[in-house]
């Protein structure tokens, strides 16, 4: 039992558990803390931390996944001066994220590349790019989209206040991504599982290749 709407509908009867253990927990500690639990359980260990506490970010423009179940793990981000890539471990293989079909697509997606930036004292996220199946990344020589464009390629429109009031990101800030299952961008979805990977944090490069053993 480690779903969201799982947990929540039997929430009086964990939390009455809990109690009796002399543990105090409230709702959003349950969600985070149920999948880790069943994660250890099934002796796979607990899944990879976030490096933003989601909990104390803001979403805008885009689905609450704070109480997604975190199954997935990135294990690079790279920039080659054209080209965003991220690579995941649910990416490929038997096991990856499925792809669907949001209504009015005629192809299907598998998954959505987020972007989380800080803005004054507080961590501020949107679901940006949407990758199907075999997608490389996101640009090319000739339409470059890395970190110093996205101002004017991802978070460019009132939409994602205040994310467009950030402007150009500095070459060496410090800046956050996650890939969740499915189609989120605009606040669209969800479409597929209720998925989504760690948060990993970067220093902001048109020319870096990051790697999370």
């Amino acid at each position: 039992m480690t779903g969201p709407q799982q947990i929540s509908d039997h929430w009086p009867q964990i939390q009455a558990a809990f109690a009796s253990e002399g543990v105090t927990i409230q709702l959003s500690q349950a969600l985070a803390i149920m999948p880790k639990l069943a994660a250890a359980l099934a002796g796979g260990g607990p899944p990879p931390a976030d490096t933003i506490d989601l909990s104390l970010a803001r979403i805008v423009n885009a689905p609450d996944v704070r109480g997604w179940n975190q199954t997935a793990k990135i294990t690079s981000i790279s920039f080659d001066g054209s080209v965003t890539r991220v690579d995941f471990d649910k990416k490929d293989g038997a096991g990856r994220w499925p792809d669907v079909t949001p209504p009015g697509w005629d192809g299907p997606l598998q998954y959505t590349l987020w972007l989380f930036l800080k803005i004054g004292t507080q961590w501020v996220g949107s679901a940006f790019i949407q990758f199907w199946h075999g997608r490389d990344g996101s640009g090319s020589p000739q339409d470059p989209d890395v970190p110093s464009l996205y101002h004017s390629h991802w978070y460019y429109g009132t939409r994602w206040s205040p994310m467009n009031d950030h402007g150009p990101i500095a070459a060496g800030e410090h800046i956050g991504f996650m890939v969740t299952s499915g189609n989120e961008r605009d606040n669209v979805g969800p479409f597929g599982p209720k998925e989504r990977s760690n948060i990993v944090m970067v220093r902001a490069s048109d020319n870096a290749t990051y790697s999370f053993p």
